[in-house]
């Protein structure tokens, strides 16, 4: 979980690179072009600022790491368990799909297929996992692959409910970065 100057929290989706420099990915609104993030509620640790967002086009932005005393590891916490995550690539409906949201922690189950609206039509997809507000942006990944970023939902765990999520390989590519460094 990330904090904005202003106090508006956000779920990291992933850490990536483009071989010199490690940036954050978040949903695009997160935060707008030079909103500054720190690692504690209290904004005393600060990590980086939001350098690039495509948001309302596409829902993804990019926070530049300008804190070196930090490291931003191609990782998921998965409440506890460290899942490494090696590379990217497009979700495979085959496979079980795991998520990680603020609010909700590590959830599993199964891809459903194409989003639903208000979410990118292009670059979307769901799941029969629930979420609830403040999963916003939290990582998709299946195996030890990222494959999106969590952006919505419908329905409540407490009665069930699927999640929408933007694919990873598109602002990958965008930017020119790369997962599993």
């Amino acid at each position: 979980m990330l904090h904005s100057g202003s106090g508006h929290r956000c779920t990291l989706g992933f850490n990536a690179t483009d071989g010199a420099r490690h940036f954050g990915i978040l949903p695009g609104f997160c935060g707008a072009p030079g909103t500054t993030w720190f690692a504690d509620p209290e904004r005393r640790i600060p990590v980086g600022t939001t350098t690039r967002s495509w948001f309302p086009t596409r829902n993804y932005s990019l926070i530049t790491y300008t804190n070196t005393s930090l490291t931003y590891p191609s990782e998921v916490n998965a409440d506890g368990r460290v899942v490494r995550i090696e590379d990217a690539r497009e979700p495979a409906s085959s496979t079980r799909i795991c998520h990680v949201g603020g609010a909700t922690g590590h959830r599993c189950g199964a891809l459903l297929g194409p989003g639903i609206p208000p979410v990118d039509p292009d670059h979307d997809f769901r799941s029969d996992i629930c979420s609830e507000p403040g999963d916003a942006g939290g990582p998709a990944f299946q195996g030890s692959s990222a494959v999106g970023i969590i952006v919505g939902g419908s329905g409540t765990c407490a009665t069930g409910g699927t999640t929408s999520y933007l694919r990873i390989t598109p602002v990958l590519s965008m930017a020119g970065l790369r997962v599993g460094h």
